[in-house]
């Protein structure tokens, strides 16, 4: 901080002190002030624009979130049903299929265990 006599308040954001050395006119004082003041206002419309921009972006993120959370139980129940399927299939084979059938049976089974992964 520069020290001297006159101490002002610049920005209503900031609330920056800033001493000003009593050498200084009374026009460079107004730029310096004129300065920061402007440099307040793009800053702040750059933070407000960068708090839009995030808060988009985790609102994005939720709903990728989400979407993701449907689709890994989507799979799961996709893959509950299969072998739900796979057992009921080899239930039946056991209960259809005759001992003479073998050859049949051994593809089935086989196709039955791909099934079921």
């Amino acid at each position: 901080m520069i020290k001297g006599e006159h101490v002002m308040y610049v920005g209503e954001t900031s609330r920056q002190m800033i001493d000003f050395p009593s050498s200084y006119t009374t026009d460079t004082r107004k730029f310096i002030d004129d300065t920061l003041s402007s440099l307040d206002s793009h800053t702040k419309g750059f933070v407000e624009k960068m708090d839009e921009m995030i808060k988009e972006i985790e609102e994005r993120s939720s709903i990728w979130k989400g979407k993701v959370t449907e689709m890994k139980k989507q799979s799961e129940h996709i893959v509950s049903q299969r072998r739900s399927l796979a057992v009921e299939l080899l239930d039946f084979k056991k209960k259809t299929f005759k001992s003479t059938e073998k050859p049949f049976i051994l593809g089935f089974t086989i196709s039955v265990r791909k099934l079921l992964g």
